[in-house]
């Protein structure tokens, strides 16, 4: 079915430090290269790490950025808690098949069926084989990212403040680029997110041991205040901890320690 299409970029990890990813701005669909310059792990939910952003212009600076691709090959931590074991050459080929015939989407179209439809029929994650649990991983990717890229709009005004600024909503596209079918293509990209990179912090779970005595309470204070303003922008956070905070030191007169909750 599918002996003409190259599948080396679903098989192959592409997250080596060193390694340049074209990744696609989602909204203005144009093309975007990064370097990967550190990995960021272990990964839990999703693939983050430091990149460079490339530029094509000489006259322009490359600017450092964090990218969180939602990418369930790798995600050690979601693949764990549904069971599967890592990513191999077989998962690759399994998938594309599912892909490729059509039968993916069908079940993804089923997953996405409201909460109370689902009594209606007799299939449950138990009875999944082991290529509908990776369409589900997808499925919860796909959640995850959506949920992200809402919430960053909501804090729009606060980005670049107290949460990092959003530089773009990316795809990777991981499939054989011989494919034309749009649907089919669509199940072979990942989504994920390009935000601003902050540097030389801390969390604060290290405070007491990285600034003065005097310097403590006005951090606390910052992030009381900062967990405080999600709910003014609609936003409901129930993972709020103290490592979710990251302190750094700034060149300001008046507020030599910016707090930013990512």
């Amino acid at each position: 079915m599918f002996q003409n299409f190259d599948l080396s970029a679903l098989v192959d990890s592409p997250y080596q430090v060193g390694n340049v990813l074209t990744l696609r701005q989602t909204e203005q669909s144009e093309l975007l290269r990064v370097k990967i310059k550190k990995l960021q792990q272990p990964w839990t939910l999703s693939c983050c790490m430091v990149v460079d952003v490339l530029s094509d212009s000489p006259d322009k600076a490359e600017e450092t950025a964090f990218l969180k691709l939602y990418d369930w090959r790798f995600a050690a931590q979601q693949r764990s808690d549904q069971g599967l074991d890592p990513w191999t050459e077989q998962s690759a080929s399994d998938y594309a098949k599912f892909v490729l015939s059509g039968d993916a989407d069908t079940f993804l179209q089923q997953l996405k069926r409201p909460d109370d439809q689902w009594g209606q029929y007799q299939e449950t994650d138990e009875n999944w084989d082991a290529v509908q649990d990776e369409v589900f991983l997808v499925h919860e990717a796909r959640n995850m990212y959506r949920n992200e890229t809402t919430v960053y709009k909501r804090l729009g005004p606060l980005q670049g403040t107290t949460v990092p600024r959003l530089i773009d909503a990316v795809e990777l596209d991981i499939g054989p680029t011989n494919l034309d079918d749009e649907n089919k293509k669509d199940l072979f990209k990942v989504q994920g997110i390009l935000i601003e990179y902050i540097s030389d912090g801390f969390t604060l779970r290290h405070i007491g041991s990285m600034v003065p005595a005097e310097a403590l309470q006005g951090i606390v204070d910052q992030a009381v205040d900062i967990a405080r303003s999600l709910g003014d922008h609609n936003v409901l956070n129930a993972d709020v901890r103290i490592d979710n905070f990251i302190v750094t030191q700034t060149h300001e007169s008046d507020q030599k320690y910016r707090v930013v909750m990512i």
